[in-house]
């Protein structure tokens, strides 16, 4: 070995081994080639990124999409773009891909925004929405616009995005939820078959606590409380009211203006005796909750000038029942018409605490009027 040293040394012959110059510039080449990439990988990132996230179209318009079980995502996407809910089919298959999603996709139907952007819809079919359920709770005595108002505010604070706005999916929600209502053909059931064929479905929306998806659309919310009607109000029920000469249609409207003038079963059944006593009597029902459901004053008394307005509401005008029922009312209620409390009073009024109080004559109520209200 010592002889070879000498013999390499003695020759000048040099052995192969890079140079410390090769050496730092092939690091330097190398770590150019890092940024350049890192940058393309980047900008491909941003570009992606902004076609994902931008809004679709400046134009708000809502499109009912329906997504089929078993739909394919290349299907999904065609259809989306065919309704002018993308730009892109190419975008939307790569975010799913992206997001893993294309397995999450949940069939069914969709209140879509063409202002929404591919992220937004993805994450209404793909289940990151769809799949959470929330609590509703539908006051009783409340009438289809309160209702209308109470779920198009959840709906849009669950659902609002960047490019869809609080405001736009509220006002969306609110006069799909009222088209629905005076819809009625379009529901099946066999109680809604006495009803005046231009009647709503006021009336029949009944009052419960619910559990539904948050981007749940009108038409689910509206059956649900339709087949919860089906169970509240029994066949027995509707019997009873035929057997008293009353169809179920007028037994929700006298039952409504009591929902909203007294509170306890006691004074429900109270009440119902007192408004059978007046029709028997051709006496107008007096109610102020009748002309409160027709101005939109829902929570006051009807005033003087109130009293003058010209409509069927107007039950101080108008003899009989109203048109059709002015809430939506409790089983409670409707028992009350049913089985009202037979008296002689012909006249109430609520007292500041809500609590009812009862009189025969018009001598009595002008006191009661007096003692209980204008002190």
């Amino acid at each position: 070995m010592d002889i070879i040293k000498k013999a390499i040394s003695k020759n000048n012959i040099s052995v192969n081994k890079p140079s410390k110059y090769l050496t730092q510039k092939n690091y330097h080449l190398f770590r150019i080639a890092i940024i350049v990439i890192a940058s393309i990988l980047l900008l491909v990132g941003i570009f992606f990124s902004r076609q994902f996230y931008k809004s679709n179209s400046k134009i708000s318009k809502f499109v009912e999409f329906n997504v089929e079980r078993g739909e394919s995502v290349s299907l999904m996407a065609k259809k989306l773009h065919d309704q002018n809910l993308i730009s892109n089919e190419f975008y939307f298959k790569t975010y799913i891909f992206l997001k893993r999603a294309n397995k999450k996709v949940n069939p069914g139907k969709y209140e879509l925004n063409q202002k929404m952007s591919i992220a937004d819809i993805a994450g209404m079919v793909t289940g990151n929405k769809s799949s959470q359920q929330q609590k509703i709770v539908i006051i009783e005595g409340w009438n289809s616009k309160q209702i209308a108002d109470y779920l198009a505010d959840l709906y849009a604070k669950n659902n609002a995005s960047k490019n869809v706005k609080y405001d736009e999916l509220k006002n969306d929600f609110q006069e799909k939820f009222l088209a629905e209502v005076n819809n009625p053909q379009k529901y099946n059931y066999d109680f809604l078959a006495d009803k005046p064929k231009d009647a709503s479905l006021e009336g029949y929306l009944y009052p419960d606590t619910y559990f539904v998806y948050v981007d749940s659309n009108p038409e689910t919310i509206i059956r649900k409380m339709l087949d919860n009607f089906v169970q509240k109000v029994t066949k027995k029920i509707i019997e009873q009211a035929k057997n008293q000469n009353m169809s179920l249609y007028e037994v929700l409207t006298l039952a409504s203006i009591i929902q909203k003038e007294v509170k306890t079963p006691e004074e429900m059944k109270l009440a119902a005796g007192l408004y059978f006593n007046r029709l028997k009597a051709d006496k107008a029902l007096e109610s102020d909750s009748t002309i409160t459901y027709f101005t939109g004053n829902y929570d006051s008394r009807a005033s003087a000038k109130d009293l003058q307005i010209k409509s069927p509401y107007n039950t101080y005008t108008h003899k009989g029942l109203p048109p059709g029922p002015i809430s939506n009312p409790s089983l409670i209620a409707i028992e009350a018409v049913l089985n009202p409390t037979e008296s002689d009073y012909m006249y109430f009024i609520t007292d500041k605490n809500g609590k009812a109080i009862f009189s025969e004559t018009g001598q009595e109520h002008v006191e009661n009027v007096e003692e209980h209200l204008n002190q």
